[in-house]
């Protein structure tokens, strides 16, 4: 029996390990480029959004409304001129506060956007929740 010694060379951290004289991929080694995106869907997919909730996904649309709940704790931003025909962008002020103020709102209606953050619902209407600017931008 012809036994072969092996050497393990410290080249794992490049995804490659040396054996028996071949290069081999090393199996642990992590594929960044399989990593997944959020689902896209489009703001009047309110069936498909409410299998998503709890996740993160991504939207597409043009703004056509904001403004503001009753209590004036939560500011929104709709797709639909009925809130029900579509998704909302909602923004807490617990969470931003002075970042989303009115003004900043208004100037989204009319721009196309596409937005990405986590679904949920407040009663029957789905929502997408909005915590920084950056998960919103323009787009032609």
């Amino acid at each position: 029996m012809n036994l072969r010694i092996c050497r393990v060379v410290p080249l794992v951290a490049f995804g490659v390990l040396l054996a028996g004289g071949e290069l081999r991929p090393a199996l642990a080694v992590e594929d960044r480029t399989t990593a997944t995106a959020p689902k896209k869907l489009a703001p009047e997919d309110l069936e498909n959004l409410r299998g998503e909730r709890g996740k993160i996904v991504t939207v597409e649309g043009t703004i056509v409304r904001s403004g503001e709940s009753k209590s004036k704790t939560v500011r929104y931003l709709n797709f639909t001129n009925n809130y029900r025909d579509s998704c909302a962008l909602v923004f807490f002020l617990s969470k931003g506060g002075d970042l989303f103020a009115m003004e900043k709102l208004h100037a989204w209606i009319g721009k196309k956007v596409r937005a990405t953050g986590k679904v949920s619902e407040y009663g029957s209407n789905v929502q997408i929740e909005i915590e920084k600017w950056d998960q919103i931008q323009e787009i032609k």
